[in-house]
């Protein structure tokens, strides 16, 4: 039986319309830059519980955009994703999806 999807939706891969941000950045050249780590974001929720800044990060980092997708790749189970609300950087253990029109990030 064929998969029956929403009207204007299309079947595709995630590969296909997002784009893994590769923009790596020294929080030393940014110390005042909003920092996110996956400790600032809660399990299963989808929710920012805080943030720091980059000069307190230790290592090289990650650039997102407001509208990227950070999804937390240290122990998937516990599914920290967060569709960024602010420009920053975020621990290398984050994948970050450049946005993309294709992909509804609620």
């Amino acid at each position: 039986m064929p998969e029956k999807l929403p009207n204007g939706w299309v079947k595709t891969t995630l590969g296909d319309i997002v784009e893994l941000s590769r923009d790596r950045a020294l929080p030393t050249e940014y110390p005042d830059m909003p920092y996110v780590g996956l400790e600032h974001i809660e399990p299963h929720s989808m929710r920012l519980l805080d943030h720091g800044h980059a000069r307190e990060a230790r290592s090289s980092s990650v650039r997102f955009s407001k509208g990227d997708i950070l999804y937390g790749k240290m122990r998937p189970y516990l599914n920290k994703v967060w569709v960024a609300e602010f420009d920053g950087l975020c621990s290398a253990e984050f994948l970050v999806f450049k946005k993309h029109d294709g992909l509804n990030t609620e």
